[in-house]
């Protein structure tokens, strides 16, 4: 298992950023051992004003394009920007990050890729410890 974790700040380029970085390091890795499968842990973009809604949904459809085997969204940002448009890759909605890292250990593999990303108000870094 592979954990980018980069859980403290998020903002629609830098989550985009991310995205295209875990994809990479996933087909990267897919060349050296079974497919590495990639995880994205989204945690809400935070302080976006009125932007909020629009970049949400960008953010979840670049997900969504990323070939991603899991979606994990965590906040009610994602949840309506979910509900907007719901993703065609497999996903769970969260509330809070304590839900989601309850859960994360039992959708990746060894050899996954795992994504976490979110404002720091998500405290998204509660997933790492939780993943063996």
């Amino acid at each position: 298992m592979l954990i980018l974790d980069d859980s403290y700040n998020a903002n629609p380029r830098s989550v985009a950023a991310a995205i295209d970085t875990a994809r990479e390091v996933a087909a990267r890795r897919s060349g050296t051992r079974p497919r590495a499968r990639l995880h994205l842990a989204l945690g809400d973009m935070l302080e976006l004003g009125p932007f909020s809604a629009s970049a949400h949904d960008e953010i979840l459809a670049a997900a969504d394009a990323a070939g991603a085997a899991t979606l994990l969204l965590i906040g009610p940002e994602f949840a309506a920007a979910a509900a907007r448009r719901p993703p065609a890759t497999a996903h769970r909605l969260y509330g809070e990050s304590a839900a989601a890292a309850r859960e994360v250990a039992s959708l990746v593999n060894p050899g996954d890729v795992l994504l976490v990303k979110g404002s720091r108000g998500l405290r998204t870094e509660l997933l790492i410890p939780a993943v063996p």
